[in-house]
């Protein structure tokens, strides 16, 4: 299972059951309840604890949080209240003891979509074979 399917079963246990929560992105055209995507954005070598054909990786994942359409004096709200929502799920997260932080949130306001992407980082452990000579 990927990285991207772990995070969104986790996210799961702790949003609204009327959200949806997907692991990849994909179009939508109108929604009732928030929907939350995930996208894999970069892989980058952690410094930290390794051992024999044991390597660290900090995972960058955005997850993109869209709201349905409503008035417009409502959209701030509405996302914003979405996004405090999903970060509170992030924080509650258990990944099986992987360090999982959120950096920032950006908000995109417009007539026809209001979504926001949240930064999230998780360090994952890899153990590789080690080369056979």
């Amino acid at each position: 299972m990927s990285l991207r399917s772990h995070v969104a079963d986790a996210l799961r246990t702790h949003l609204p059951k009327a959200w949806t929560v997907r692991p990849y992105r994909y179009s939508i055209d109108q929604t009732r309840a928030p929907v939350v995507m995930l996208a894999t954005t970069r892989i980058e070598k952690a410094e930290g604890e390794k051992g024999r054909n044991v390597h660290l990786h900090d995972d960058a994942l955005t997850l993109t949080v869209f709201v349905p359409e409503i008035a417009p004096e409502k959209r701030y709200d509405a996302i914003e209240t979405a996004v405090d929502k999903v970060i509170a799920a992030i924080e509650q997260m258990q990944l099986g003891g992987q360090l999982v932080r959120w950096d920032a949130a950006s908000f995109d306001v417009e007539d026809n979509y209001t979504a926001a992407d949240i930064t999230l980082t998780v360090r994952t452990r890899h153990n590789y074979p080690k080369k056979e000579a």
